[in-house]
């Protein structure tokens, strides 16, 4: 196992073997989906805290990539049911905004076809599999290395949890990104908290990390698999 927080500017950190960036942080079908013509002539445009305007020409464009080390099993053979599961969620809430935009409410019994309980394991896991990559790129390598071996052995992490909130509530229009990394240490060391913005369309997924001994800092608990519910409710708030 690779249990140690030993390597991670070296080599994959999920498994341990070597790894090169290749983990786009914003999914190809998403790019699909909300830009379906996009090319090298008519390009989306990327802007970031230091810079804007960066044009994107294609869905699986470089510049989307995180600069966190992953093998190529663990990115496609290991992680390949969970970046499915997000890609059947996305696509379901993409087809049936009008409905969920009305009645604030995912229904997984819809969205997934099959074991529910497992597409939303790995729709879970997807997400850590993004998440695991700031903390690497951000030096946070303990809860990275947490966050790893929850998607090795497939069982969701504890202290991960999921609000959705709709995009125009959190920064007033619609949009495709990511934000950047949020932390809160205590001692000014130790990871308590830990979140960032998935954007995708109309709907915006917040995904926190919370250390449990720190609870109060999220007094809303987000959507854990492990807690499951057939259906997901879209807060007010993010």
């Amino acid at each position: 196992g690779y249990d140690t927080m030993k390597n991670f500017d070296m080599n994959c950190w999920i498994c341990g073997d070597k790894g090169t960036p290749g983990e786009h942080l914003i999914k190809a079908s998403d790019i699909k989906m909300l830009f379906p013509d996009i090319s090298q002539k008519k390009p989306a445009y990327k802007h970031t805290s230091n810079r804007k305007n960066i044009p994107i020409g294609s869905k699986k464009s470089n510049r989307l990539k995180s600069n966190a080390l992953i093998c190529k099993k663990c990115n496609n053979q290991r992680t390949q049911a969970y970046d499915s599961a997000w890609e059947s969620l996305s696509c379901y809430i993409y087809d049936n905004w009008n409905t969920i935009n009305q009645t604030n409410r995912i229904d997984l019994r819809k969205a997934f076809s099959g074991c529910i309980e497992g597409s939303a394991k790995n729709f879970h896991l997807y997400f850590l599999k993004l998440f695991g990559c700031l903390l690497v790129e951000s030096k946070n390598y303990k809860i990275a290395n947490e966050f790893a071996i929850s998607i090795r052995t497939k069982d969701p992490h504890n202290d991960v949890f999921i609000f959705f909130v709709k995009t125009a509530d959190f920064i007033g229009q619609s949009c495709v990104g990511i934000s950047d990394l949020d932390v809160i240490y205590f001692d000014g060391s130790n990871l308590i908290r830990a979140s960032w913005v998935y954007m995708i369309g109309e709907l915006s997924l917040r995904i926190v990390y919370l250390h449990p001994d720190h609870s109060h800092l999220e007094p809303i608990r987000g959507w854990n698999p492990k807690y499951l519910s057939d259906v997901i409710n879209i807060t007010n708030i993010g």
